[in-house]
């Protein structure tokens, strides 16, 4: 609304200076309308509105208020001498009276626009009024712009009626009285008063004519748009009804096109189509999908079943190289263990032989006890005959004399079984050392080295044990024999001693200190013996003890390597079981194994039979497709072009569908401004109306005025013609003189 406001005002503002400049008259003359087309003067309105513009002197002022002011001081004195636009084809100052007639109709028109044009000014300043109080939701910038508007359009209707009242006063009487002023003075009054009635009837009816000319132009712009959207809608309906028939046409030839396939696909039917060519295609590409996805997961179980099968093989060979080497650890333990019974029976035999050689020791000893016992029986029963018989002793000097050499090298002798005896307890002290110390690297080694090592220890200490109780027996049998030799040598001393007892009793004379000796050595010699017996005892016993822990020791090693023996046997019934079921696991696979390849062998020829059957079928199929394809390749050419050409319709329909949518729209758009223009038109008519009415009036008055009009004109022609009779008197009197 405010746009369509700035619009007309912009298009008053511009149109003033039209009114007012002299070419006004002409324009509304040669028949063109009073406002200007707005779309040439839209982009002036912001410089045709800067200032207001004097229509006479051209000059530019910032208010009305100036140029009203500058118009009544320059240009109201000067009425007499401007010129009346609006007469511009009046009888000039000696212009001859025929032209003086045709001057009246057209200063009447421009009396008559002038009137029209300020009717409708005051009409649309007061409708501008009317929207600027109505309009409520102005903003704030537009509202100073429209009040400026409104006053320009004020100011300008001042003027014009200013300038219309003096310019009609003037130019009215400038003509006339040049004109008329062989006539008088008062047929110019007369005719001064009668112009200015006439353009005050005129003022009263311009504003009705505007409106009209308003309307009558609104109407010529809505029925030209009803013409245009009627002419479209006509040749929318035509499309519509040429694409109807088009349409109808086309699905004519479509049902044909219908039944000629329906036709074909009866008659293919009946032969092989290709649809079943394909069906058995894609069945036999299906087929060999299949036989492929078969085969690919045979051969991956295949390759599965071979991994398995060759890792339970890389198995079952790690596991029959243990069992080799456990069966040859184990024979190699049998073995050793053959040997150390072996060993332990040749021990247990050698310990039972020198059980049976210490008993008889310990008897030979009892028994040599039993006769050291005697002896000392003897000794005594001697000491006795000695004391009886020391004669015999003292006679038997020299023979003691010898006795005590021998004696002699029997304390050598026995200071020789001492040091051996010092030198056997240090080997056997050596012996016990190295024994423990074996026994300790036997442990450590049985931990760290293997079982082998272990029984070749064992073995080896069973050697050095049986060697060294062959040297104590050697040792022993040396003690006995040298206890033999003694006993041998108390024996003879025995008999020596019973000699010079002998010779004692034969000899009583015999020195007693001799006799005393010979108890001293005797008694030394018991002493020794004692020592002797009581050490015997002591390394028997050693020996007992050693050979009981040896016992022991061996039966502990027994035991171990029986437990050994028995893990390797636990060990090596495991390892057969794993193995057993190993082999059962890998003949079952083998077995599963050859079942899937009679199974795969199975399938393969199947489907090798249906293949070769479909492929059978297919060859058949395609002799008889190869024939229907040239007939459905025809058809499909022919649908093709026929499908081509529906596509196209059916695009054609589719714009003209669109079209005619929008055509629709624009119609409803077009209808509810016709609406609205028929609101405005019944509106304005009212008020034409009532302007008719008063117009009706107007043309009363002005009926009688121009019957005055008719009467004054009847007598300006009078005057004009006697005025040219006269003026062509004047020039024959001049041609004449």
């Amino acid at each position: 609304m405010l746009r369509r406001l700035k619009a007309q005002v912009s298009q008053v503002a511009n149109d003033l200076p039209g009114v007012l400049s002299p070419g006004a008259g002409r324009d509304s003359r040669d028949g063109t309308p009073f406002f200007p087309n707005s779309d040439t003067n839209q982009n002036e309105v912001d410089d045709e509105i800067e200032g207001f513009l004097c229509p006479i002197c051209m000059t530019t002022f910032n208010s009305p208020e100036l140029l009203s002011g500058h118009f009544e001081e320059a240009h109201n004195k000067e009425n007499s001498l401007i010129p009346n636009p609006n007469f511009e084809n009046s009888i000039p100052l000696h212009s001859p009276g025929t032209n003086s007639t045709a001057s009246f109709p057209s200063k009447d028109k421009e009396i008559e626009e002038l009137r029209i044009q300020v009717n409708e000014e005051h009409i649309y300043a007061e409708k501008l009024k009317s929207v600027v109080a109505q309009a409520t939701d102005v903003p704030q910038g537009e509202v100073p712009y429209l009040m400026q508007q409104i006053q320009v359009l004020e100011a300008g209707k001042s003027m014009v009626r200013s300038f219309i009242g003096r310019a009609e006063d003037s130019d009215h009487k400038h003509p006339y009285a040049i004109s008329f002023g062989y006539c008088g003075i008062s047929v110019t009054q007369r005719m001064l008063e009668f112009e200015k009635e006439n353009g005050q009837l005129k003022r009263f009816a311009e504003n009705g004519q505007q409106e009209r000319a308003e309307i009558m132009a609104k109407l010529k712009q809505l029925s030209a748009q009803i013409r245009t959207l009627t002419d479209e809608n006509e040749s929318n309906k035509v499309e519509k009804e040429v694409l109807k028939k088009e349409v109808a046409v086309f699905r004519f030839d479509n049902e044909k096109l219908e039944k000629e396939i329906d036709v074909l696909n009866k008659a293919l039917n009946q032969r092989p189509s290709e649809d079943d060519v394909a069906v058995l295609r894609t069945e036999l590409v299906h087929a060999q999908k299949l036989m492929d996805e078969i085969s690919q997961h045979k051969d991956v179980e295949i390759s599965e079943h071979l991994n398995s099968i060759r890792l339970l093989n890389m198995e079952r060979e790690k596991s029959s190289e243990l069992v080799r080497s456990l069966t040859s650890e184990l024979e190699d333990t049998r073995q050793i263990l053959l040997t150390c019974q072996k060993d332990l029976e040749d021990a247990k035999s050698d310990s039972s032989q020198k059980g049976k050689r210490i008993e008889e020791l310990h008897g030979k000893v009892e028994a040599n006890l039993a006769e050291l016992a005697s002896c000392r029986e003897k000794i005594a029963q001697l000491e006795e005959t000695v004391r009886v018989s020391a004669r015999e002793i003292d006679d038997s000097h020299a023979m003691n004399e010898s006795n005590l050499k021998k004696l002699t090298q029997l304390s050598d002798k026995l200071e020789q079984v001492i040091e051996e005896k010092k030198r056997y307890e240090t080997e056997m002290s050596n012996f016990e050392e190295k024994n423990d110390l074996q026994s300790n690297s036997i442990r450590s080694n049985s931990i760290i080295t293997s079982k082998d090592q272990e029984l070749f220890s064992l073995r080896e200490d069973l050697v050095r044990a049986q060697t060294e109780l062959e040297k104590l027996m050697s040792q022993c049998e040396t003690r006995a024999a040298e206890s033999e030799t003694l006993a041998k040598q108390l024996l003879t001393l025995q008999e020596n001693s019973r000699e010079l007892v002998n010779k004692i009793s034969q000899g009583e004379d015999g020195s007693k200190m001799a006799i005393e000796q010979l108890k001293e050595e005797n008694r030394k010699l018991q002493e020794e013996i004692n020592q002797l017996t009581t050490s015997f005892k002591e390394e028997k016993e050693g020996l007992v003890v050693k050979v009981t822990e040896l016992e022991k020791q061996h039966r502990e090693e027994k035991k171990v390597v029986e437990e050994k023996l028995k893990k390797i046997e636990h060990q090596k019934e495991t390892l057969e079981r794993r193995l057993r079921e190993a082999e059962d696991d890998v003949n079952r696979k083998a077995e599963r194994f050859v079942e899937m390849e009679k199974e795969i062998e199975d399938d393969r020829r199947l489907a090798s039979e249906r293949i070769q059957k479909l492929k059978d079928i297919i060859l058949a199929k395609d002799a008889n497709v190869s024939e229907a394809r040239k007939q459905i390749e025809e058809l499909s050419s022919q649908l093709s072009d026929r499908n081509r050409l529906l596509r196209e319709k059916e695009h054609q329909i589719e714009e003209s569908r669109r079209k005619i949518e929008e055509s629709v729209n624009h119609l409803a758009e077009a209808e509810a401004k016709a609406r609205k223009l028929e609101a405005e038109l019944s509106q304005s008519e009212a008020r034409r109306l009532a302007v008719t009415d008063s117009e009706s009036d107007l043309r009363s008055q002005l009926d009688d005025k121009e019957a005055l009009i008719l009467s004054f004109k009847q007598q300006v022609e009078k005057l004009t013609a006697e005025l040219a009779s006269k003026e062509q008197a004047l020039r024959d009197a001049v041609t004449e003189a």
